[in-house]
């Protein structure tokens, strides 16, 4: 990565990342990790271009994406595996530039677990602090430590053939901890694990990211992992960082379509804006929440638990819809619905409720406010 330097493009923050804190008066220096303009390419495929993003100390942030968005790319970068093609990374003021990954003093925890064999449980955790001539006397003592912390105390005379998926991640957790890492990087964690196990391990991880005040950087294509254990979540999509913010933020507030759409579960309604009002399919129309935008054709969003069945006193608008469906989802209704100009709508209602029934014509109430405008491009508007 020598000789690396920052594309003019790169200046352009992408989302809320490094850019945006550096309008806020924000100096790089201020914090932990710092990423500028980084641009990999592979051959005539751009993986990631220009990203800024700045990271906490102590601080658990997760890049968020789907598959081949860039996100694994941009932590091997980090932790050395990789070169960057343009851009720069410092870690409390130093740069990596030219640094190899076993000088940048980093845990790493893989998809794989990436246990050695050979080795028992102790040794494994030990590995590393060998690597670093730690004294024998102390490195008894920080994987005794390393290993009660992940409830591994019981099992450090086993072999990784003797262990429970789940087991041999809290091994490579707790040999990534046990160096005492500048900053913690978790690549898909989880993702070899069953679901409850996945729930349960998540809740692990965060709690000892808590209790340590280790800088994480975690990888995940999983949107419910990423809202449970994050402070923050950086959303990439085909190598552009795109939003970064708070679970709640990046949940409400989206800054993109695809945002919108990968966070959960979102409807997108094919509208108009026009003298003040969204204009929707049906001769449907509702104030703006907002100050107006130039007229033009935009994409409307809300999210299924958005909807009623009847209105109250925020639940002002309504749009009529055909039920196609209707699926009993334990404390709530599924609806399947047909919008007036035949696209698809998801609703969510109390189970409670008076089940409207296959074929009719039912408003769905919504409140206004609720309701986030995206532009052709896919930017809110």
């Amino acid at each position: 990565m020598q000789g690396l330097e920052r594309p003019a493009s790169a200046g352009q923050s992408q989302g809320q990342g490094f850019g945006q804190a550096q309008a806020q008066g924000g100096r790089p220096e201020q914090h932990h990790v710092v990423i500028e303009g980084l641009a990999k390419r592979f051959g005539a495929v751009t993986v990631l271009e220009g990203l800024d993003l700045a990271i906490e100390k102590g601080e658990f942030l997760t890049l968020l994406g789907p598959s081949g968005c860039g996100k694994t790319t941009l932590l091997r970068i980090i932790a050395g595996f990789l070169d960057a093609d343009a851009g720069r990374i410092t870690v409390a003021g130093e740069t990596l530039l030219g640094q190899p990954p076993h000088r940048r003093d980093f845990g790493m925890v893989f998809q794989n677990y990436a246990v050695f064999p050979h080795m028992t449980v102790f040794d494994n955790v030990a590995y590393g602090l060998r690597a670093r001539n730690v004294p024998s006397a102390d490195i008894g003592r920080r994987v005794e430590r390393a290993l009660e912390r992940v409830r591994l105390g019981a099992f450090a005379s086993r072999f990784p053939t003797q262990l429970s998926g789940g087991q041999k991640q809290r091994v490579g957790l707790a040999r990534a901890i046990v160096i005492e890492p500048r900053l913690l990087l978790m690549d898909e964690p989880l993702s070899n694990l069953d679901a409850k196990l996945r729930i349960d391990m998540r809740s692990e991880i965060r709690l000892l990211q808590r209790e340590l005040g280790i800088t994480t950087l975690y990888v995940t294509h999983d949107q419910e992992e990423a809202l449970a254990v994050s402070d923050r979540i950086a959303v990439l999509d085909k190598g552009r960082m795109l939003q970064v913010g708070g679970p709640k933020a990046i949940y409400d507030e989206h800054a993109h379509r695809f945002v919108a759409d990968f966070i959960g579960n979102a409807n997108q309604i094919a509208a108009r804006v026009d003298g003040g009002l969204v204009h929707f399919a049906g001769g449907v129309s509702m104030p703006l929440p907002g100050a107006a935008p130039p007229a033009q054709p935009v994409t409307a969003t809300l999210r299924p638990e958005d909807f009623r069945l009847s209105p109250s006193p925020d639940y002002t608008a309504a749009l009529p819809v055909r039920v196609l469906l209707v699926s009993y989802l334990g404390a709530r209704l599924r609806l399947s619905c047909e919008l007036a100009d035949g696209a698809s709508l998801q609703a969510d209602v109390d189970s409670d409720a008076i089940a409207p029934a296959a074929g009719e014509t039912v408003s769905l109430w919504f409140n206004p406010g609720k309701v986030r405008l995206f532009s052709a491009e896919g930017w809110r508007v």
